[in-house]
């Protein structure tokens, strides 16, 4: 399963040290690299029902799993408290 915090960390990083490079403008300044570095300092961890539901999409997306039995799986989980 993809750690999405990991990814944002390492996309804002890549998208910092391009803006360093052409020197368009200071990231500081930027909305994005803002927005960024608060979600990645106040977001908290997904529950493991919410890697769950995500996983079952990723699984019926790469066709790996039926979307009946992702139905039915899907139904199970929304029952549990997060």
């Amino acid at each position: 399963m993809t750690d999405f915090r990991t990814l944002c960390a390492e996309l804002l990083a890549a998208y910092e040290r391009e803006l360093d490079q052409t020197h368009s403008f200071d990231p500081s300044e930027s909305e994005l690299v803002r927005r960024a570095r608060f979600a990645l300092t106040h977001s908290k961890q997904p529950s493991l029902k919410e890697q769950a539901l995500l996983a079952i999409d990723t699984a019926v997306a790469d066709d790996r799993l039926s979307a009946d039995v992702a139905n039915v799986v899907r139904r199970a989980l929304e029952q549990l408290d997060d």
